[in-house]
């Protein structure tokens, strides 16, 4: 199986970005897999000002959001998937949006060969395919980032359906050159 590390495309620089988000997120429990603690009303933040806006259906900061069209598309996939609901104001137009903070389940499937920076980030990711059994939506434990990873599956499915302002990096798994 082929993995991929969902991002931003960093092309569009006019990306609406989501203000105050973290103060209505518990970032901890977002960090250490404990749903428990997320309450199940929607948060509602501001974006940041600017001439043009550009709604993709994903957003990577400061913390994964998909689109409604995403969010069906991962939960038709990948049963348990956690969503919370967050309403993106813009106060200058008056419009909103409705995103989903995502938050697939971490999985301790790092391996050895994994390179990191001297800051503690992710130089090149390589993961234990032994240890994903047949996840299709993840993110990895024992690294600073907040990585999504998707399987090739859904990026196929992502792309043949024509979502906007995702890009796919390749992950590398141990065993493969």
């Amino acid at each position: 199986m082929e993995y991929f590390v969902m991002r931003q495309d960093p092309r569009l620089t006019n990306m609406v970005e989501p203000q105050g988000l973290l103060n209505q997120i518990d970032k901890y429990a977002y960090k250490n897999d404990e749903r428990q603690y997320f309450d199940k009303s929607a948060a509602f933040c501001y974006i940041k000002e600017k001439p043009c806006n550009d709604y993709g259906d994903y957003l990577e900061k400061p913390l994964p959001l998909v689109s409604d069209k995403l969010k069906m598309l991962l939960e038709e996939r990948e049963k348990c998937n956690f969503f919370k609901t967050v309403a993106l104001y813009d106060s200058k137009r008056m419009h909103q949006e409705v995103y989903s903070l995502l938050m697939p389940l971490k999985f301790s499937c790092l391996s050895t060969q994994t390179e990191f920076n001297k800051d503690g980030s992710v130089k090149k990711l390589v993961l234990e395919q032994s240890k994903l059994g047949c996840c299709k939506v993840f993110r990895v434990s024992g690294i600073v980032e907040e990585l999504v990873i998707i399987n090739l599956d859904l990026v196929e499915k992502i792309l043949h359906q024509g979502f906007f302002g995702l890009k796919f990096e390749p992950v590398a798994l141990e065993g493969q050159r």
